[in-house]
């Protein structure tokens, strides 16, 4: 049997703006070392697991990924909501 490991991962694309995965979008510490306060979740399932702090703000796009999903449709909220 084999166990499944999930590791970080985080880069930084542009100043103020990371991409990561569900890993490091659950773990307070390191949304606070890079000053994280917005997460566009991308997945239907994975809770945005700081929604009821104060100072963290979440968007939720409920698709799978999938070559078959029409990710256009969420562009223009997605867009916006990250310029917050």
């Amino acid at each position: 049997m084999t166990k499944s490991v999930i590791t970080f991962f985080y880069q930084q694309i542009i100043k103020n703006l990371y991409l990561g995965n569900a890993k490091c979008a659950m773990d307070q510490k390191i949304l606070e070392k890079h000053n994280i306060k917005y997460v566009l979740n991308v997945t239907p399932n994975i809770p945005n697991s700081f929604e009821h702090e104060d100072d963290m703000k979440y968007m939720q796009i409920p698709i799978n990924d999938h070559w078959s999903q029409n990710l256009s449709v969420y562009f223009a909220r997605a867009i916006e909501f990250i310029g917050e």
